[in-house]
């Protein structure tokens, strides 16, 4: 149900599985299919044969899940579905344009409806999750390190340790890393890290311009 309201507007979803947001978009794949919305009046809804999929993850571009003993992936443009190969394990992270990251006895692999499936260097799979950045940057994070990684110059890869706390930014252009003495960096996709904060008490990363710091939230300078 769409409704505008003297506030603001409202939607409610039945049977809603996943949501995520992209550049002002919000995507949500409920019982009725694939539903784009602007969060304002303009909306859209897909029908999609991933009703019975489980571990399902979301993307603009479509969604990745398992069924029948299978990890598939479903492709909104051309409403195909694609089967990985048997013994996939993992489905870790799927691209920002139609990329699936899906791992294979330790081997990670990244492949696509628009680009051809590349094996990985050795990187232990060990981390707890991967993103997509950007520029075709991926970024690996452990619990005290991370790896960022370049899908089509994969010698350009970067390695930190002693991590405190690490946040991907809307934009997904800058990494945010807080390491354990309290200094806080910026990595770009243009390949330039800085130093946003020399040093702190600061505990976490809290959104994309802010530090908590026991009870107070410090606001960190664009």
């Amino acid at each position: 149900m769409w409704e505008e309201t003297g506030e603001g507007f409202f939607c409610s979803i039945s049977g809603l599985k996943q949501i995520v947001s992209s550049d002002g978009m919000i995507y949500m794949l409920c019982d009725d299919g694939f539903v784009e919305w602007d969060g304002r009046d303009k909306h859209s809804t897909q029908a999609t044969v991933t009703r019975d999929w489980h571990n399902v993850q979301l993307a603009a571009w479509g969604c990745a899940g398992y069924s029948d003993f299978r990890f598939r992936y479903w492709l909104k443009e051309t409403n195909d579905v694609v089967t990985l190969p048997v013994g996939v394990e993992k489905v870790w992270a799927l691209g920002l344009n139609g990329e699936v990251l899906w791992s294979y006895w330790g081997q990670f692999f990244l492949g696509g409806a628009h680009s051809p499936v590349i094996a990985l260097e050795s990187i232990p799979d060990k981390m707890d999750y991967w993103k997509a950045l950007q520029d075709d940057w991926w970024v690996a994070v452990f619990e005290s390190e991370m790896i960022l990684w370049h899908a089509k110059r994969s010698v350009e890869r970067l390695a930190l340790d002693d991590v405190l706390d690490i946040h991907v930014c809307s934009n997904r252009q800058e990494v945010l890393i807080l390491d354990v003495n309290g200094t806080l960096h910026r990595w770009s996709t243009n390949g330039v890290m800085d130093v946003l904060l020399e040093s702190s008490d600061a505990d976490g990363i809290i959104g994309d311009r802010s530090l908590l710091e026991g009870d107070e939230i410090i606001s960190i300078a664009p």
